[in-house]
């Protein structure tokens, strides 16, 4: 009866240990894991909380949804919470940064009230941690974040192959020269980056025939393939037939791709 007793106990713990939901992760892992030593300081941002997975040095106080481990005293997580519902100003957060995942080095109750009441995002101090193994992933993220960090454009854009981000540089140049040309007057990266972007690229990104051909064509190269001289002529009508011809032309090699 002793056997059978401490077996069933043995079952309970065990039920109870696959129920248990996994700590937040740690940061000091994933650093090792993508050999991400070198870093740089990104300034304030904000920063969609689902985005932030784990703690510097507190993800054991946490589960992978920041909620409170019930063993870690709940008072200073009390505090937040009545601070932020009333309103007061609390101060930005610190994060790590690997890749596209944050770790709270400062913050971490903030952030798990944030989580609770439904927040979307906070602000944060970054300092990004770059990785450096030699993988395909890894190459295009930097070149990523070369290309995030020259144009000042936060927003995503997401390419899976080696040297399309040069390529967009190379036609926010051009963009650069053809509006220091037209309006006889300097144009920093940063301003023609912002003029490339909103009035061409957003339209194209949201446009519902693109959305729907947008992994056929390897997550970005219908990008790639716009033309800077039309983007250059900012012609209305042009763009948009440029736009529904690139369209129609993957919808036939997608046709004669499904056809063998």
């Amino acid at each position: 009866m002793k056997i059978l007793s401490m077996l069933k106990e043995k079952l309970k713990f065990d039920r109870k240990e696959r129920h248990k939901p996994a700590s937040a992760k740690s940061f000091q892992e994933q650093q090792e894991k993508e050999a991400a030593f070198d870093f740089k300081d990104r300034g304030l941002k904000m920063v969609p909380v689902d985005q932030i997975t784990g703690s510097v040095g507190r993800y054991h106080e946490f589960d992978s949804k920041f909620r409170r481990n019930p063993r870690t005293p709940p008072e200073r997580l009390l505090r937040i919470k009545q601070a932020m519902r009333a309103g007061k100003y609390l101060p930005p957060v610190k994060l790590y940064q690997i890749k596209d995942e944050f770790y709270a080095l400062d913050g971490n109750h903030r952030i798990s009230a944030a989580k609770e009441f439904g927040y979307k995002e906070i602000e944060a101090h970054i300092t990004e941690f770059l990785p450096s193994t030699d993988t395909l992933e890894n190459i295009v993220y930097l070149e990523k974040s070369e290309f995030q960090e020259k144009t000042g454009l936060s927003q995503a854009i997401k390419l899976t192959e080696i040297g399309q981000y040069a390529y967009l540089l190379k036609q926010i140049s051009e963009h650069q020269q053809h509006l220091e040309k037209e309006f006889e007057k300097p144009f920093s990266f940063n301003h023609a980056s912002a003029d490339w972007y909103e009035p061409y690229i957003v339209p194209w990104l949201k446009s519902s025939r693109v959305q729907i051909f947008w992994n056929i064509s390897q997550n970005g190269r219908l990008l790639i393939y716009m033309p800077t001289s039309l983007i250059i002529n900012g012609k209305k009508d042009g763009y948009e037939n440029m736009v529904s011809g690139l369209i129609n032309s993957f919808q036939r090699i997608w046709k004669d791709f499904e056809e063998k």
